[in-house]
């Protein structure tokens, strides 16, 4: 069991990156339908595995849709999607 394991979801729409779906420890986990225009979900974690081990920030690909040219579009227009929960 980790000491700490919290996430925050992440979609690229059109309007920019929206916040979906997140677990924070202590209070569960929130989910929210994905938008139905989202090109790219990715999730950002805070992960620690123990009290003396070191945090780990990251983000992981959720999904992704086949249009890549929409993606690469919105991703020069909006960015990186956010490294925060």
């Amino acid at each position: 069991m980790s000491a700490s394991d919290e996430w925050t979801e992440y979609h690229l729409t059109p309007r920019g990156w929206e916040m979906g779906s997140d677990r924070v420890d202590g209070q569960g986990t929130t989910l929210k339908d994905p938008p139905a225009d989202r090109v790219v979900t990715v999730r950002w974690r805070e992960y620690l595995g123990s009290v003396y081990g070191k945090m780990k920030k990251y983000h992981e690909d959720v999904w992704e849709s086949d249009d890549k040219a929409a993606i690469g579009e919105l991703r020069r227009k909006f960015g990186d999607p956010p490294a925060e929960l």
